[in-house]
């Protein structure tokens, strides 16, 4: 059984009754902007980023040393190292090679939480299972900008305040290196 949040409509219960979706608050933010954000709060800004999709990624994860972990453990992590998504601690420097070096492919998302890299970890590793109606456990890739809008919009507000958790906001980028900053507008 997974912690992770069932999708909306999905309890089991009467569906007959509305569901409260999440009300969020999403704003566009260019990458100077947002590079700016992050040196006004050094530590609190982290990248969750896709190897799957982006084979760059085991290398920068590696390179960072203590900076870096796979949400992936034990086996998992050892055998699907070149595919698991990693979450990294972001300066300016990490930052802006995100930006310049991933922009254009889905690599990940970007977020801002004033926590630790940890504590984050272990928040995030929550929502990577969910069950299938068929009751087989599925890797969520919630991390991939082109499927966590949807999540995000189609949740209820619960879902949202669960996944949110520790973090302020979601910072997702487009097909074409454009970011949308995602909030909970419940807190």
């Amino acid at each position: 059984m997974s912690d992770a949040p069932a999708p909306a409509g999905s309890d089991g219960g009467d569906h007959d009754a509305p569901v409260q979706l999440a009300e969020l608050t999403v704003r566009p933010i260019d990458h100077a902007s947002y590079l700016s954000e992050l040196e006004a709060a050094p530590g609190q800004f982290f990248a969750l980023l896709d190897a799957c999709d982006e084979p760059k990624v085991p290398v920068l994860a590696k390179n960072l040393g203590d900076d870096a972990v796979s949400l992936y453990r034990g086996r998992a992590e050892e055998e699907l190292w070149a595919i698991a998504p990693y979450l990294v601690a972001l300066d300016k420097r990490v930052a802006q090679w995100v930006l310049d070096e991933l922009s254009g492919t889905p690599y990940g998302i970007l977020i801002s939480a004033a926590t630790n890299l940890e504590t984050l970890r272990k928040h995030f590793r929550r929502f990577l299972m969910v069950e299938s109606p068929e009751g087989k456990q599925l890797y969520f890739r919630y991390y991939d900008p082109r499927i966590l809008p949807t999540f995000l919009t189609s949740s209820t507000a619960d879902e949202v305040n669960a996944f949110f958790g520790p973090v302020h906001e979601l910072i997702v980028p487009d097909d074409d290196g454009l970011l949308s900053a995602y909030s909970n507008s419940q807190r």
